[in-house]
């Protein structure tokens, strides 16, 4: 897979399946992208701010030439606690990248709109769509095995998520 801007990416899915991934971009357009946390590594009964700032600090927040996090939502059929928790988990992770870049300073972007921009169908469920964030993911890391989190089995659709908003986010929104 080639790529047009060559640069550091840093894609951020804040979900408690999340994960942070950084691509980087060489001069001849290749893409490298390493995925550098999982959700089960940073997410505990309640977030905290430090080791949010620690987390995107390693992954070279503060130098990447773009940054994305994924919008928060509703989602249907969750219940309120759910929200809640999402919300002040997102809340977490906007506070930590202000402390590190500045507010405004990174791209927060709807699901749907970097699912276009990295090639994800439109109108699909959310399984099938998420089945295939892991396919196109495990194609720009060069390995499927790359996206189970520790003690896990299958691949994260969160780490998914966080390798091609990294990619989208060099892509421009």
């Amino acid at each position: 897979m080639t790529y047009p801007h060559p640069g550091t990416y840093v894609g951020v899915d804040p979900g408690q399946r999340g994960a942070i991934a950084r691509v980087t971009v060489d001069a001849e357009g290749r893409v490298v992208a390493h995925l550098l946390l999982h959700g089960r590594d940073y997410h505990g009964r309640q977030l905290r701010i430090g080791p949010c700032v620690e987390a995107l600090r390693e992954a070279g927040v503060v130098e990447a030439d773009g940054v994305a996090v994924e919008a928060r939502g509703l989602r249907p059929g969750e219940g309120v606690r759910a929200t809640a928790t999402a919300a002040a988990s997102w809340a977490v992770w906007q506070a930590a990248l202000d402390q590190l870049r500045g507010p405004g300073r990174y791209a927060v972007v709807d699901p749907q709109r970097w699912g276009r921009v990295v090639g994800l169908r439109a109108g699909l469920g959310r399984p099938i769509r998420k089945a295939m964030a892991v396919r196109l993911a495990a194609e720009l890391l060069g390995a499927r095995a790359c996206l189970v989190p520790p003690r896990g089995r299958e691949p994260s659709d969160g780490a998914a998520d966080a390798v091609l908003l990294a990619y989208a986010s060099g892509r421009g929104f």
